[in-house]
């Protein structure tokens, strides 16, 4: 009976080892926070999850410091809100990576976000930027998602 038991249980546990890794659900609404220079910087992603691929939208404020220049249209030089969408969305596992374009007429550069996902938590790194250099962020799930 022992032996039988003890099968059973190595004939489990070998099924559950061998069981692909289901990607994590990221859909919904996410508030991230970064450090920077100028202190922290919050931002909100919003995602959908089909399968291993993102989309969606990250919304942040601007980081401006006042007008440099150049003329009329809205922004000026910081300060309001931007929604961009997000590119290279894939999830798998519990890893994520996305990507973001920032800045405006020929003056744009790109942001990688990579990081990791648990549950309505996640935390990963920022890469790129117009300094360059990599920075941290942390996220939690929005609890009416």
């Amino acid at each position: 009976m022992n032996r039988r038991l003890f099968l059973a249980a190595g004939l489990l546990a070998a099924a559950a080892a061998a069981a692909p890794v289901l990607a994590q659900d990221m859909s919904g609404s996410w508030a991230l926070t970064s450090e920077t220079p100028r202190g922290a910087q919050t931002m909100t992603l919003v995602v959908v999850q089909d399968g291993s691929e993102l989309t969606g939208t990250l919304t942040m404020q601007r980081m401006g410091g006042g007008p440099r220049g150049g003329g009329g249209g809205g922004g000026g030089g910081g300060g309001g809100p931007m929604e961009i969408e997000i590119s290279d969305g894939s999830v798998s596992g519990g890893d994520f990576s996305f990507s973001v374009t920032l800045g405006r007429g020929d003056r744009t550069f790109s942001q990688e976000f990579t990081g990791r996902v648990e549950g309505d938590e996640m935390n990963g790194t920022i890469a790129g930027g117009p300094r360059g250099g990599d920075r941290t962020f942390t996220g939690a799930r929005d609890s009416q998602d």
